[in-house]
């Protein structure tokens, strides 16, 4: 339930919906479980898309490395 909300809250694509998406995202990782790597996968997902979003170069580099840590997270 709590992913699906990150995913609903990750499609309006606005900023606050996407750092609200994100936070839901991490109590799933934080709490552990079988859903840890969906959570991990929708986080990369939507720090890209706050990247496409953000115009400061080195804040956009920044969201990008976080997404591919994610990636990579085991």
């Amino acid at each position: 339930a709590v992913l699906e909300r990150a995913r609903a809250l990750g499609a309006e694509a606005t900023p606050g919906a996407l750092q609200r998406a994100l936070h839901l995202a991490d109590f799933v990782i934080f709490g552990g479980g079988a859903a840890v790597a969906a959570a991990r996968a929708l986080k990369a997902d939507l720090l890209d898309a706050r990247a496409r979003r953000e115009p400061s170069f080195v804040a956009r580099n920044i969201l990008r490395a976080a997404a591919m840590r994610e990636r990579t997270a085991e």
